[in-house]
């Protein structure tokens, strides 16, 4: 509900803020590298940090009191990413092992592990309704998962440089990825088709309105760009390194 704010560090230390009155509410520490990722379930009750230390740390803030559930343990490599389903009934684990993992977090219990990227895995995302998992890679491309089935969908490819990010529009609708490549790439996760690349130009068009708005009204934005390249704006000048949709 946008109550809490929670920021990992490279100091192993994860803090939890009050976004309304800017006041730090509690520090977690446990882990024994940098502290990388955080996801929230979706009533901020429960959270999961994940660490270069190999593990995937749940925290328990139902209480009002900061407590740690437990360590989920088994990826070999430092792990990249977390994120957890609509309901908080999954949770997905991103490493540099080349694995996705599926974790219980009620039970902490492994359910799974994807295998098929060649190089590092870096990042997840389950879409709106948890039925898709979508995973960013170093070997250049997207895989789309079937997170119950526990089995690949589909390989996007596209992206001439390691895959940094991946994130899911709030409906389901649209995946976006960031890439070394300095390309933002829009896909439909229905029909795994590519529907544009956000790249920078040479000159900047004062006439574009620079916005897209989907069929439902959701807006994208990524650096003043829109879908069908209609608003030639400067870009990134490096690596992209993570996408965002806005809940509204």
């Amino acid at each position: 509900d946008g109550s809490l704010l929670a920021s990992a560090s490279n100091n192993r230390k994860v803090k939890l803020w009050d976004p309304t009155t800017v006041e730090e509410k509690g520090t977690l520490t446990g882990h024994s590298s940098a502290v990388v990722s955080v996801a929230f379930s979706p009533d901020s009750k429960t959270f999961a940090t994940a660490s270069h230390d190999k593990t995937v740390k749940l925290w328990d803030f139902s209480s009002g009191m900061l407590t740690e559930k437990g360590t989920l343990k088994g990826h070999s490599k430092w792990v990249t990413c977390v994120a957890l389903n609509h309901d908080g009934s999954l949770l997905a684990s991103a490493s540099w092992d080349n694995t996705v993992k599926l974790w219980d977090p009620t039970t902490m219990e492994e359910k799974g592990t994807l295998k098929g990227h060649s190089k590092w895995v870096t990042c997840v995302a389950l879409n709106h309704d948890g039925s898709l998992l979508a995973s960013a890679s170093w070997d250049n491309t997207v895989k789309l998962w079937d997170p119950t089935a526990m089995e690949e969908k589909d390989t996007l490819t596209g992206h001439s440089g390691e895959v940094n990010c991946v994130a899911f529009s709030p409906d389901g609708s649209l995946l976006a990825s960031a890439s070394d490549d300095r390309t933002v790439k829009l896909w439909d996760p229905t029909t795994m088709e590519e529907k544009g690349t956000l790249r920078g130009h040479t000159e900047d068009n004062p006439e574009c309105k620079c916005k897209h708005r989907d069929d439902d009204g959701e807006k994208i934005y990524t650096h003043l760009f829109k879908v069908n390249h209609e608003c030639p704006v400067r870009g990134h000048s490096s690596w992209v390194l993570s996408v965002a949709f806005s809940p509204d």
